[in-house]
This record gives C-alpha cells, sequence and structure tokens, in this order.
C-alpha cells in the first residue's frame, strides 16, 4: 500500500515526529511511505524523515488563482507515485489538497485534524463549509484527542475518529537515581536548585510569559527556570525575564534534538497553554514520571481524568500558574514524584497509534467513491 502524507513545511514537532517514529512499524506492514511538503522551503526535519525511509516531494503552496496550479502539480505527484492512501495532516487548503487526491483518483484519503481550532465568525462558516464539503467527497476526518474531537463535533458538527498522539515512550522514562544525577550534573545544578522547564516552541499559544510573571511570587527561593526550544519570535519573553529583573532565574537553552535530559533534570514541568491538541511535550513529560502543572484548556484537560501528578491551574493567567506552582512548592521537600508512568507509555505508544491509522488505512472506505468524472479532471 502506497501512502502519502500531506504537510506543510517539515520541522521537528508534532506530526513529523510521530511520523518518523512511526516508519518501522508501517515499513514492517508493507506501507510505502512518502511525504508532500506543502510550503516554499521543504523544511530542517526533511532529512530525519528520509533516513526513516519516506520519499519527499515538494510542492510549493500558491494562493487566489494560482493555486490552480498547486491543484494541478499536486495531483500531478498523486498520480505519478501511484498513490493508494492520501493522509492529509494540513489545516490551511486542506479541501484543494482532497479536491487534487480524488482528481488523481486516489481510492483513500483521510484528514487528520490535528489542533483545537478557535474559528469564530466567517472562518468557523468557512471552515465549517469545507469539512463538509470534504465529508461529501467521502474522506473521513481522524482527530488526535478528546478535546479536539468534542471541538470538531460541536463547532462544526464534524464527527471523527479519534485516534491519540504517540511519543518514543521506551527513549521518555522515568530516569533512575543515577541518571538523575547524571543529568542535573550535566546543566550544572546543585541539591538545593528546584529547576523547572518547559519545552516547546515559544509561541503567543505557549504563554511562556505567565511561566516568567509568576516567578517574582518566589523571590529568594533556590529556582531556575529553563525554557526549551525556539524562543518567540518577537523576543517578548527574554524583554520580560529583563523588566522583571530575572536574568539569574531564567535561562533560554533554544532548541535541543534530544530534551529527555532537561526532564529528567527537572524538578516541574510547566505547560501554561491557552489551548493544545494533544500535546506531545506533556505526554513526554508525563512518561518521565515528573510532576506537571497544565492550565485546564482544551487539550491539557484531557489528562485531567487520569489519577496523574499534575497541579491544575484553572487557567492560564499568571496568577493560576503562581497559585498551582506554591502548591508544587509544598513538595518540594519531597523526591521527584512517579506518576503511572507505565499507563501514559502505553496509551502513547508508537505501535498503538501505528496500528491504528493502518486499521483507518485499510477498512476506511467500503465502497469506490472515485467517479469517472473526478478521473477525469
Amino acid at each position: 500500500m502506497k501512502v502519502i502524507h500531506i504537510l506543510s513545511e517539515l520541522h521537528p514537532s508534532g506530526a513529523e515526529v510521530m511520523l518518523k517514529l512511526a516508519a518501522p512499524i508501517w515499513h514492517a506492514e508493507g506501507l510505502e511511505l512518502s511525504i508532500v511538503a506543502c510550503a516554499d522551503e521543504v523544511g530542517a526535519f526533511a532529512n530525519e524523515l528520509r533516513e526513516a525511509g519516506y520519499e519527499i516531494f515538494e510542492c510549493r503552496r500558491e494562493r487566489g488563482i494560482a493555486s490552480l496550479n498547486f491543484l494541478r502539480n499536486l495531483s500531478d505527484i498523486f498520480k505519478t507515485s501511484e498513490a493508494e492512501v492520501v493522509h492529509i495532516h494540513s489545516e490551511s487548503q486542506c479541501l484543494l489538497i482532497a479536491l487534487a487526491a480524488r482528481m488523481a483518483g486516489v481510492p483513500r484519503i483521510i484528514r487528520t485534524v490535528h489542533n483545537n481550532f478557535p474559528y469564530t465568525g466567517f472562518l468557523k462558516f468557512q471552515k465549517s463549509f469545507e469539512r463538509h464539503v470534504i465529508k461529501w467527497l467521502g474522506i473521513s476526518f481522524v482527530s488526535i484527542g478528546e478535546s479536539v474531537s468534542s471541538t470538531e463535533l460541536v463547532s462544526f458538527g464534524n464527527r471523527t475518529v479519534r485516534i491519540e498522539n504517540w511519543i518514543d515512550s521506551d527513549h521518555f522514562r522515568p530516569p533512575s537515581s543515577e541518571e538523575r544525577r547524571a543529568a542535573r550534573a550535566e546543566l550544572g545544578l546543585d541539591d538545593n536548585t528546584h529547576l523547572l522547564t518547559s519545552v516547546g516552541n515559544g509561541s503567543d499559544i505557549k504563554n511562556y510569559a505567565a511561566i516568567i510573571q509568576s516567578l517574582p511570587a518566589f523571590s529568594g527561593s533556590d529556582l531556575l527556570y529553563l525554557q526549551v526550544g525556539n524562543e518567540h519570535p518577537t523576543g517578548i519573553d527574554r524583554e520580560l525575564v529583563k523588566a522583571l529583573g530575572l536574568e539569574q532565574e531564567v535561562g533560554f537553552v533554544g532548541p535541543k534534538s534530544d530534551v529527555r535530559k532537561y526532564l529528567w533534570a527537572a524538578d516541574t514541568f510547566v505547560m501554561p497553554s491557552l489551548h493544545e491538541g494533544n500535546s506531545l511535550a506533556a505526554a513526554e513529560a508525563l512518561s518521565t514520571g515528573i510532576p506537571c502543572i497544565f492550565s485546564r484548556v482544551p487539550g491539557l484537560r484531557d489528562w485531567a481524568k487520569y489519577p496523574l501528578n499534575v497541579f491544575w491551574a484553572e487557567s492560564p493567567h499568571a496568577s493560576d500558574i503562581t497559585k498551582a506552582l506554591a502548591k508544587r512548592f509544598e513538595q518540594a521537600s519531597q523526591p521527584v514524584a512517579r506518576s503511572d508512568t507505565d499507563f501514559v507509555r502505553e496509551l502513547a505508544s508508537p505501535r498503538r497509534g501505528a496500528m491504528a491509522y493502518l486499521s483507518v488505512y485499510q477498512d476506511i472506505f467500503e465502497a469506490d467513491y472515485i467517479s469517472s468524472g473526478w478521473a477525469l479532471l
């Protein structure tokens, strides 16, 4: 079975990481794997995906009347590669991509929704219309978690199959005492330092400013916050650190190919997001057994039904992050607690997710939805 995944520029996050992890499982099941990067640049993660066994195609997005060229070029890629399954991950121009796959006569097409999209006004109407047209074309939707499934149903009347995201569950595991000491030593931490860490790209949605704004409440404590990942593109987090005089309490370490040592070294993981889809970083942190602070928002509150070691901030506001941190610090003298990591690692295992998608690829269509009219286009 020849499966082509449709993404934008390829970065080491989200869907791209999951595709890399799933590749050996799908190859063992006989799938031939490709990716179309629909962007001006193919992206920094393309080589890793090639090494994982994906053939990479490039198809630059076009807008306005030029989008017809994008439609035609994408359809040609599907025809030339003899795609049997097209798996659309992109939110942008997803209807156009679905039409291109139908034009090429692709027999199986699915669309995964990777986030909670809080659309309002005309954009909400537009996106709802797109989803219903895609359904009319015989294409089924997959959502990546409970909140996304609920958002799609409530906001767009869009029923979805739910397949949870997955992580490298063998790699992200609780450290031994020796491994934890080694990780902290590598970062130059003494026994008294309470390390907070966050992992992810510093966008507005990640809301890392709320962490920084909470730190003055704990002035004088042995507290260090390390932000792991790309910084906010405008530099506002650094400006806030400077304005609050927190240069000694906050460090920006940039993107890292392996974030596990930061989780192993940390005492608390903090994610104050405005909303998430089904965060890989949250699952990775929970899988290492580290106590977590999450804002109770769509995508993160999905974890609330499980008995995990999470301190909940009732909103993403800095005041609620401060309250959650205070509750966590009441336990600062205790050893780092171990949540039920076996459960999290099983829930987020690559094999579970990859085999669920394989079932969708094989069974989603019981009838032939391709008409001669679409094929002639």
